[in-house]
């Protein structure tokens, strides 16, 4: 599912309320992932989360595998995991292709044509980490990756 916001505080409530959801119906905090791009947007989801007293591991932080709580993470962090259920948050056309990770198509256009590629990579393998359920967020413009998926 994808769900587009007018605020990214109103993407994150959105978010809080998806992980409340999935942990009332059952589902083990540690079988749920929030990952975005930005560690800045984890770090305030992840804040959001402990206030609406959900257990949260910080993915980067080290914690052990066997902590209880919601991975929290950069999208990188969660490549090689899989979850029961997996938020991916702030998937906006500035950060999907994000534009300092590609190269312009009239200096390099192969070059332009592989990282664009690879951004999508980046994007598809988070959403590959869910094995159930799959929440995409989005506030304001999303990204062109989403055209075509409900």
């Amino acid at each position: 599912m994808r769900e587009g916001h007018g605020t990214e505080a109103a993407e994150t409530d959105a978010v809080v309320r998806t992980v409340g959801a999935w942990a009332a119906a059952g589902g083990a905090p540690s079988e749920i992932a929030v990952c975005a791009r930005f560690h800045a947007q984890t770090a305030r989801i992840g804040d959001r989360l402990a206030r609406a007293r959900l257990p949260v591991v910080r993915v980067k932080d080290g914690e052990s595998d066997g902590a209880a709580g919601v991975r929290v993470s950069s999208l990188h962090s969660l490549k090689g995991l899989e979850f029961r259920c997996v938020v991916v948050a702030g998937v906006t056309a500035s950060a999907f292709p994000f534009p300092p990770a590609v190269t312009p198509a009239d200096v390099d256009p192969l070059q332009n044509a592989t990282d664009l590629a690879a951004e999508r990579c980046l994007l598809f393998v988070a959403s590959t980490r869910a094995r159930e359920a799959l929440y995409m967020s989005y506030s304001g413009r999303p990204s062109v990756f989403l055209d075509g998926v409900g």
